[in-house]
């Protein structure tokens, strides 16, 4: 091939892959989902604050103010050999969530319905601690929760969930599931922000970890 043929071919190459890049970081996928909040400032500022002087802006830039509830509770059933621990705490610019149930917490900021009542209201369906019909964290699929099929059978194994689309996140020796294992919180494509589409007679999401 002649040398001037494959330098032309370079270059458009080398244009299609650049244009790509820019493409894929032209603009948020949180723009235009129910996370891209006008009142709390739009796009990324509904969450976070690129210069953030106070305590809680040392955590991912966080903008919110963390739950001040004690205690959420925690789900138990007969077919669980593992339990999950209590992500509620006495937050505070001294006391700052840390560790794996930090991405849980930064989801009750407004999702316990107490924190920012101005985005979700302490009465609606989507508050975690919605005082007319909710049970805390009682009621819902756990999190903050060690995953361990050794410990519980009728879970996949981890590396099998990890490749299906859930994600995990340390906590020292153990990988656990938290409320971002199942959502992300940035990309509304497969709504409600979830990480696998729940297809499948709305399983799909469900199989990801459970056999």
């Amino acid at each position: 091939m002649h040398q001037c043929t494959i330098r032309i071919i370079f270059v458009l190459l080398l244009v299609t892959v650049l244009a790509a890049g820019l493409s894929a970081q032209t603009k948020s996928t949180v723009f235009g989902t129910d996370h891209d909040i006008a009142s709390l400032g739009g796009g990324c500022k509904s969450c976070h604050a690129s210069h953030q002087a106070s305590a809680r802006g040392e955590v991912l830039l966080w903008a919110r103010s963390f739950p001040t509830t004690t205690t959420f509770g925690v789900y138990s059933s007969p077919t669980m050999n593992t339990t999950p621990t209590e992500v509620g705490g006495n937050y505070s610019a001294t006391n700052l969530p840390t560790g794996a149930k930090l991405y849980t917490v930064l989801c009750l900021s407004c999702h316990d319905g107490l924190t920012t009542p101005s985005v979700i209201a302490a009465t609606r369906g989507s508050a975690i601690a919605n005082p007319t019909n909710s049970d805390g964290l009682r009621n819902d699929h756990p999190v903050n929760l060690v995953y361990n099929p050794s410990s519980d059978p009728g879970l996949e194994p981890l590396a099998t969930a990890q490749t299906a689309g859930a994600v995990f996140f340390s906590d020292g020796a153990n990988q656990t599931v938290q409320c971002a294992s199942c959502h992300n919180v940035h990309d509304n494509t497969k709504s409600p922000f979830l990480r696998v589409a729940n297809t499948n007679a709305k399983a799909g999401l469900c199989t990801t970890c459970h056999k």
